[in-house]
Parts: C-alpha cells; structure tokens; sequence
C-alpha cells in the first residue's frame, strides 16, 4: 500500500478541497478556517522545537497549550499517511494506555516521527462536522456542490 488517509466518518467536505488533499504529495494533514474553541474543536500547534500536536478536551470546555508555538489550527480531522510502513510502526508500539486514548495518540506520533518539514498543509474551504442535526442540515450546502 502506497498511501492511506484516514478520515472521520461524520464528516462533510467540499470535493476540491479533498481532491486536494488526496493528490497532495506524501504526507498532508487537513485543517479548517472555523474558530477554535474548547466546546468543540480538535485543535493542532506545532511546537518550537518542530514537533506537531494535538489537542482535544474530551470535557468539551477548554484547551490547554502548555508551551510556545509557530503554527495553530483547527484540525479538518482528516490524514494522509505516506509511509504505511512507518503508521503502522506507530500502531505497533502503543500501549494499553495508548490505545484505549483517542486517535490522536498514533496520528500525532506519526507526524512528530516523520517530521513537519515535508507535510502538505490543506485546508478545507468547506466542512461540516455532523454531530448534531443542524449540521446535517448545514452540511447539505455542500453536498450540493
């Protein structure tokens, strides 16, 4: 296997944007221009020291950046791996605290493994996260482009 993205399942994107995505070379990671907030967000930075992370208050209230950053987003919530070999390196080495943790625990540990320098930053023009009603009805603007 070549490539492996890994998206959430509730989610509603404009098909440019993940065209974009998906013929990005190597690794690319997705973020969103919708305001980041504690209630709702899955959040990245990367560090000073270049490495990516990811945060995310399972509590829904607030993030929390412990230290200085040189990049902020709002995650898109959708991954494009180009080392397999590599990913699944990551997955192999988790423990059981790891695993019972979110998806984020391998993902961030692929990205800071395989570095920030090369990655294809994409970000959605249009994306909706169908949590609740609303956004499925949000979403069905952009299931009609």
């Amino acid at each position: 296997m070549d490539d492996l993205v890994y998206m959430e399942g509730d989610l509603v994107i404009d098909r440019p944007s993940l065209q974009n995505l998906l013929s990005a070379p190597g690794n690319a990671i997705s973020s969103t221009g919708e305001l980041i907030t504690g209630a709702s967000s899955v959040a990245f930075y990367v560090a000073e020291d270049g490495l990516l992370h990811y945060i995310y208050d399972t509590q829904h209230r607030a993030l929390h950046i412990p230290e200085p950053f040189t990049i902020l987003g709002n995650s898109g919530q959708v991954w494009k791996f180009s080392d397999t070999g590599q990913l699944y390196e990551v997955a192999d080495s988790l423990d059981e605290t790891e695993l019972a943790g979110t998806n984020l625990i391998p993902i961030e540990r692929y990205f800071q493994q395989v570095g920030t320098k090369d990655i294809t930053w994409v970000q959605f023009a249009d994306w909706v996260n169908c949590n609740e009603v609303d956004d499925y009805r949000n979403a069905l603007a952009v299931m009609k482009e």
